[in-house]
């Protein structure tokens, strides 16, 4: 086994409360990666089931796992990631999500080349429960179209997103009022 990264470039964050239907699937997406600087930061928020031996059952030393002692809901959840991760860029992935496997690629060099952009993030697939692929949620792909719409609409689909960690912390995470 080799030795995590203490500066990895990347934070891939799973959020898990209850998600054991399908987290094996979206830890083997990340784990599957064409960009190998990270580490997957798993917060686990109290859950029930067995989400939690799931995640044990990996033995990739990129893997950190951390355990609210009770349910604390998404927020909190969230921004305890955001507290926790050592990348200089946060990636976003729910418990129930896929990530293509040149995901973190090609977020990593758009934000590398574009220094002023603070996030990035794409398009999903829908897949549903028995793992078919349906429609794609079509986003806003131009930082004009997005500054002229983020009032009016969800310009992201929250689980592609890669930001800037540090412009997270900056502006204070996710709001704890506003449940996510």
């Amino acid at each position: 086994m080799s030795k995590p990264n203490l500066k990895p470039c990347v934070t891939l964050f799973i959020p898990v409360y209850n998600g054991a239907e399908f987290l094996h699937e979206t830890i083997s997406s990340v784990l599957n990666q064409t960009f190998t600087d990270f580490e997957v930061l798993i917060v686990d928020d109290g859950s029930t089931d067995n989400s939690v031996q799931i995640i044990e059952s990996f033995n990739d030393s990129r893997i950190r796992i951390v355990s609210n002692n009770t349910n604390k809901g998404r927020p909190f959840t969230r921004n305890r990631g955001i507290d926790l991760a050592k990348g200089k860029y946060l990636a976003v992935l729910d418990a129930d999500d896929i990530a293509e496997s040149n995901r973190l690629e090609l977020q990593v060099n758009f934000l590398d080349k574009y220094t002023d952009i603070a996030a990035v993030g794409s398009e999903a697939t829908i897949i549903d429960d028995k793992g078919n692929l349906g429609a794609i949620c079509k986003v806003f792909t131009d930082n004009k179209t997005i500054h002229q719409n983020m009032y009016n609409a969800n310009c992201f689909i929250h689980s592609s997103v890669l930001f800037r960690l540090q412009v997270m912390k900056k502006i204070g995470g996710y709001d704890a009022s506003f449940p996510q």
